[in-house]
Order: structure tokens, then C-alpha cells, then sequence
């Protein structure tokens, strides 16, 4: 029978590399103007691994930041999302009470797309919650599929 081995999983990094992506995130953030930012990759530069040196650092800084390979192309695309607040897991119950406050807010019945970007949920978040909020009678849905609204009950 074998034996356990353990190896750490701390990354190391050459100072002089860590400072170098630093600066380039930094600046690639300020730039990022319509939040996203191209990085062009030497011919001898491998994309996956020039990804996880820049997320790396990211993590370590805290900067928030989604890097994807630009497809058919030696380019990555970093993106900056416009919150920089890291998301926590919530209960539904909290969506829930999202879902209903935006509603409670609103002028009149609101399409799912409009409580989406108001409540700040996802669409699969959304996709259990609006169920459960149906089905408890706590939302009232008019019309089907596209075309539906939602409301509070009166």
C-alpha cells in the first residue's frame, strides 16, 4: 500500500512578477472605461497560465475581476464588474424579501428583467424565489412568459 504525501498548495510567485501583473491590473482598471480591457498576449506567452497569474494576484489584492480568452485569439479580456462588493450567500427567504421590497417600491406591476436589476438577483435566484412567492400568493403574475408582470397583491 502507498503512503500519504502532502504538498503545499501555496503558490509562489517572483516578486518582481507579482508587482509587474500588480501594476498592469491597476492600470488596466483605471482604463477600463466600458469595463472591459483587452491584454494581448506574447506568441510565447501560454493563455491559461498567464490567466491564473493575473487572478492570482487579484485575489491576493482584492481587486474583483473575471479574466476570459478572447476566442480564435491570443487576447484575454479582463472585466471589472460594476460592483466591487463581494457577494455573500444569502437565504431565500433574504431574495425573497428583495423580490417583495422591490415590488412594494415600484409604481405599478414591473417585468422580471426590471425586478432582476433592481432586487440585484440572478436569473436563477430569481427563477426559484418567484415560484416560491407564486406559490405562497405573495406575487401576483399577469400574462405568460415575455409578456408577464408582477405584482403585489392588493
Amino acid at each position: 500500500m502507498g503512503k500519504l504525501r502532502l504538498v503545499s498548495k501555496a503558490k509562489t510567485m517572483d516578486p518582481a512578477k507579482y508587482r509587474s501583473i500588480l501594476e498592469i491590473l491597476r492600470e488596466a482598471r483605471q482604463a477600463a472605461n466600458d469595463n472591459k480591457v483587452y491584454w494581448d498576449l506574447d506568441s510565447d506567452e501560454q493563455a491559461s497560465q498567464t490567466r491564473k497569474d493575473f487572478l492570482y494576484v487579484a485575489g491576493k489584492e482584492g481587486i474583483n475581476i473575471n479574466i476570459r480568452q478572447l476566442r480564435k485569439s491570443k487576447s484575454l479580456i479582463f472585466e471589472f464588474p460594476a460592483s466591487t462588493v463581494e457577494r455573500s450567500r444569502m437565504s431565500g427567504d433574504v431574495y425573497k424579501k428583495k423580490v417583495l421590497e422591490t415590488l412594494n417600491a415600484a409604481d405599478g406591476p414591473m417585468k422580471k428583467s426590471d425586478v432582476i436589476k433592481q432586487a440585484g438577483l440572478s436569473s436563477t435566484t430569481w427563477h426559484f424565489r418567484i415560484r416560491e412567492l407564486l406559490a405562497d400568493g405573495e406575487v401576483i403574475r399577469e400574462g405568460t412568459r415575455g409578456e408577464a408582470i408582477y405584482s403585489l397583491p392588493k
